[in-house]
């Protein structure tokens, strides 16, 4: 969502980091505009990003060994119990990212890090092996200093949305009149934690992670409304009551009334020449449904995520709006449908991090883009019919 580019936080994080502070505390700090923290490959790829863009910006400069210094990962760490628990030349290469630097500079490094200890002094050796890290580490800190006046970016009011967002987010906020970060914040200011709900191609997904970054660069932009979760939505009584309430429930527990329910659909054919045991539409969703599954663990697989979405959206739509079985569904039927998709009304929208366990659960985030939504009626021959052929055939 975010464009990725050089700013203080990335290298407060990685000074932070390098000096074996808790990774967690400093993402939380500095980084909060980069997603949520896990432990392992984010952190990694992360620092390693960084250092990759240092190092380029050193090797601009005409600086290979400062660029060939901040490769180098110098956190602490745990002394190996053993010479052999010192990882391999090779390994460490690997590890380090170092393949492009000779033989000569390779072990360098690697004895800076993992000089073999003496049988005979290995608390000397430690200590040896650990002010050789130290030495390093503070050459490293200084280069990171010198580097962040030259290539650290502070995010301005006046920066073009464009310069920090990827351009397909960049280019709905273009047409939306918000041309700047300055522009975003003020509407933010100005609407709320809801700021994003009439704009086009912006869902829940998407105003959370500007928001989250808007957040994090509040020095230089200003503050702004935190993201509105589902604790904050419970809390805002007076909006929800304004809320039209919804009919529309998940498809596990979504009963369609007798008359729509599709046992005299249009399309149904006799029950002898059915080819399934489903007596109603959605006993022939749920059946064609878990034809998609892995048949494995169970669980929900992300094709079977994904025709969930599309067929409970078009049995909700069939029903509740069109007030017609699924199995009745007429081609004048679709192009209603995508109609509706671009306009959906309010009492089926919400937010996609709802559970479908809950109240406010809605088939919809917004409407949909109008390529989206063409996409949409122009693959319901797709599912629809298999969905139908399932039921009635």
């Amino acid at each position: 969502m975010v464009r990725p580019r050089l700013h203080r936080g990335h290298f407060a994080f990685l000074r932070a980091v390098a000096q074996g502070l808790s990774p967690r505390a400093m993402w939380d700090r500095y980084l909060a505009d980069a997603g949520a923290f896990d432990d392992g490959p984010r952190v990694h790829r992360m620092t390693g990003w960084i250092r990759t863009e240092l190092g380029a910006a050193a090797a601009r400069g005409g600086d290979f060994a400062r660029a060939r210094l901040l490769r180098l990962d110098l956190a602490p760490r745990p002394l190996p119990d053993a010479p052999d628990a010192a990882p391999t030349l090779a390994d460490f290469v690997a590890m380090q990212g170092l393949e492009a630097f000779s033989e000569a500079e390779q072990l360098a490094a690697w004895a800076a890090a993992y000089a073999p200890t003496s049988p005979t002094a290995p608390a000397e050796a430690a200590r040896t092996r650990e002010r050789r890290r130290l030495r390093l580490l503070h050459r490293q800190l200084d280069a990171i200093h010198a580097l962040e006046a030259q290539v650290a970016q502070p995010v301005s009011p006046a920066d073009g949305c464009e310069a920090w967002l990827v351009d397909a987010v960049a280019e709905r906020l273009r047409r939306a009149g918000l041309l700047t970060l300055g522009d975003l914040v003020a509407r933010l200011q100005e609407r709320g934690p809801t700021w994003w709900r009439p704009l086009r191609g912006i869902g829940a997904r998407k105003a959370h992670a500007i928001a989250a970054f808007l957040g994090a660069h509040a020095d230089t932009l200003g503050a702004v409304p935190e993201f509105e979760s589902d604790e904050v939505a419970a809390t805002r009584p007076v909006a929800e009551a304004c809320r039209p309430r919804s009919a529309c429930a998940p498809l596990e527990r979504f009963t369609p009334p007798a008359a729509l329910d599709g046992r005299a659909g249009t399309y149904r054919c006799p029950r002898a020449q059915c080819r399934l045991a489903a007596d109603n539409d959605r006993e022939a969703i749920l059946a064609w449904l878990a034809s998609k599954g892995d048949g494995q663990s169970g669980g929900v697989n992300g094709t079977l995520r994904a025709y969930r979405k599309e067929a409970e959206r078009f049995l909700l739509w069939a029903v509740l709006a069109r007030r017609c079985a699924l199995s009745s569904i007429t081609i004048e039927d679709a192009v209603a449908y995508r109609d509706f998709l671009l306009a959906p009304p309010a009492d089926w929208c919400s937010l996609h991090t709802q559970p479908r366990w809950s109240a406010r659960w809605r088939p919809l985030a917004g409407p949909l883009s109008a390529a989206r939504a063409r996409g949409v009626a122009a693959q319901l021959g797709q599912p629809a019919a298999a969905i139908r052929a399932a039921a009635a055939v």
